[in-house]
């Protein structure tokens, strides 16, 4: 569905229109459309195809449920581990549901592109978007988000650079995230569920110190050679998402800080979807976040699955004022071609 279409819903407004735009994106939650708009080898059906690790009755359990939706397919294994405790059968889920969550963090790790070669016009576009932001919360696994920001932080004087909890210190032998380092800037990085240059060892959450952006993923493949790999909730269910959120001191505190959120938030590129982030919804319901800014992808969406999302939303966040914008109109509002890389307003 074109702009032009999703003019049809008069709730669906272009980002330009909103009140006080460049207030709405001081805190932004970003999810998988961030990644997929940078490329689509981001997408689940790509991930699917290139996936080499899964055996042929996993295959047949995406094709069964016509999906090709990691999570959703790991939730339907939980579901089913479920019942079958239930019911007594003796059969285990459990290497089926290890093997697709391993296969994906693999297949992350085989299509990522490299620093190199991304987009330089979508760096330019994703910047002038991020530059405006003081908190930014995502679920994304991948590295664009990182370099993104390593990439504002290098343009920026020291006071005004993005902290991501993650400091160096003499006897932590490397980056190690830790509360105390909160203080340290205002304008924050927090990786909800993970990410690939985030792992855990000595009983310390640490992030891959490479002096270049560019040779992170050779670090991450050390990293999993020698034993560790990277923090990555990658549970179907949200329950599930919850427990291993709650048992890791970084994630715990960044959904913390998600809770303790005030003002607006908006929200592009993530469906929250309910089975696999309701974790995600509850904890914004029980913030101070006074607004939500919704960014609709409509794509080929039919006017009837429009209405449905908007009134899913609606429903999540019914204590909470809620707007809606098209997607594709937000870096047209941030990004200026005739200028470039726009200053810090």
């Amino acid at each position: 569905m074109s702009l032009m279409n999703t003019r049809e819903n008069k709730e669906i407004k272009d980002f330009s229109e909103l009140h006080n735009p460049d207030e709405l994106l001081q805190n932004l939650l970003i999810g998988n459309g961030f990644s997929i708009w940078f490329s689509d080898r981001f997408k689940y059906h790509t991930l699917l195809e290139k996936c080499t690790g899964l055996e042929p009755a996993d295959m047949a359990l995406f094709e069964r449920l016509e999906t090709s939706n990691f999570e959703y397919v790991l939730n339907a294994l939980h579901n089913a581990r479920d019942v079958d405790d239930l019911y007594g059968i003796k059969h285990s889920h459990d290497q089926s549901y290890e093997r697709i969550k391993d296969s994906l963090i693999e297949v992350i790790r085989k299509v990522h592109m490299d620093y190199a070669d991304i987009n330089g016009h979508k760096f330019e576009r994703a910047m002038s978007l991020l530059k405006k932001s003081t908190n930014i919360f995502t679920t994304n696994y991948d590295m664009l988000l990182y370099w993104t920001i390593l990439k504002i932080n290098d343009d920026l004087k020291r006071d005004r650079m993005f902290g991501d909890l993650f400091f160096n210190q003499p006897k932590s032998n490397g980056l190690h995230f830790s509360e105390e380092f909160k203080k340290n800037k205002e304008r924050w990085i927090f990786y909800l569920h993970g990410a690939l240059h985030l792992y855990t060892k000595g009983g310390l959450v640490k992030k891959m110190n490479s002096g270049n952006s560019s040779n992170l993923l050779g670090s991450l493949e050390r990293n999993i050679d020698e034993g560790h790999p990277p923090l990555f909730v990658s549970e179907g269910d949200w329950k599930l998402k919850q427990k291993q959120v709650a048992l890791n001191p970084y994630l715990r505190y960044c959904m913390k800080c998600l809770k303790t959120l005030k003002g607006s938030l908006t929200i592009f590129g993530h469906s929250l979807d309910r089975s696999a982030d309701k974790h995600i919804i509850k904890t914004i319901c029980d913030s101070e976040v006074d607004k939500i800014i919704y960014g609709m992808y409509c794509g080929d969406k039919d006017g009837r699955s429009i209405d449905e999302e908007i009134a899913r939303i609606r429903k999540d966040f019914e204590n909470k004022e809620v707007e809606f914008f098209d997607s594709d109109s937000l870096f047209n509002y941030t990004y200026d071609p005739g200028f470039g890389n726009l200053e810090l307003s």
